[in-house]
């Protein structure tokens, strides 16, 4: 028999999106002895979904924003209800077209991002210097967690506004938008979305990942997943207080809308 008919196929989806969810211990040792070049692709697919969802729902929130800007009674010029209506219709369907092409970015970015920071720090620590495309399909696979979350988000937004008001700051309706006040009272929701059970479950793929694939200690794989989170949530709690700071000094009740932050962690 030879080597050829003898190999092995490469696990399928399903097998892997499983292995993930149940053995990820086993299933990311098999990815890194893997020549399964398309290992990846399946990730792929699933964060644009997620991030996709996750921007529509955006989208409805913040044509919920101009109307509530446009409602009689708020501070800024009323726009007429049909106007509004229209407004509201406008602003949905153009976040729904910028998530069709900027979500592929996003996630092709992050993406290259993530792997050269692991790659650079993994070699750094005296691991191996697998293929990259191992590297690649590692990072995605483990964030399977992050696909569950902003699909959870998008469809509980899209479904119960409440949940969006905790996480997005949305202006009640009628009121005078206060620019300051929603920064100061939104934050809470910002903190759960950088700190949810699935970015911790995301690092702790990553972690196992990372110590198959370069083949480094647990210890040393951790160092290598927690010095981009812990500077990402240096770099987010830096820009919140900069943008607080920034309102306070530009801004003032009724000035205009906040821009709800895009997705965080991952």
């Amino acid at each position: 028999m030879t080597a050829a008919a003898s190999a092995t196929p490469p696990p399928s989806f399903r097998e892997r999106f499983v292995g993930v969810l149940v053995r990820p211990r086993e299933t990311f040792r098999h990815l890194a002895e893997s020549a399964d070049r398309d290992a990846w692709y399946g990730p792929a697919y699933l964060l644009i979904i997620g991030y996709s969802l996750y921007f529509l729902a955006i989208g409805v929130g913040m044509a919920r924003l101009m109307s509530a800007m446009a409602a009689p009674g708020n501070a800024t010029s009323p726009t007429p209800p049909g106007m509004a209506d229209w407004m509201t219709f406008l602003m949905s369907a153009s976040q729904l077209y910028t998530a069709l092409w900027q979500v592929p970015l996003y996630v092709a970015i992050s993406w290259a991002v993530r792997t050269g920071i692991f790659y650079g720090l993994g070699v750094l620590l005296h691991g191996d210097r697998p293929a990259w495309g191992r590297v690649v399909a590692m990072i995605g696979w483990a964030w399977v967690p992050i696909f569950f979350q902003y699909v959870l988000l998008g469809v509980l937004m899209l479904a119960f506004p409440p949940v969006m008001d905790f996480f997005l700051p949305i202006p009640e309706q009628g009121k005078p938008i206060d620019v300051m006040s929603l920064q100061n009272s939104k934050w809470q929701g910002q903190v759960l979305f950088q700190a949810s059970p699935f970015i911790l479950w995301n690092l702790y793929l990553c972690t196992v990942g990372v110590a198959n694939v370069f083949r480094l200690p647990t210890w040393k794989a951790s160092v290598v997943v927690l010095v981009p989170a812990l500077a990402q949530i240096l770099f987010n709690i830096g820009a919140y207080f900069l943008s607080t700071w920034m309102a306070g000094m530009f801004l003032q009740p009724g000035a205009g809308p906040v821009v709800p932050n895009g997705p965080g962690g991952g």
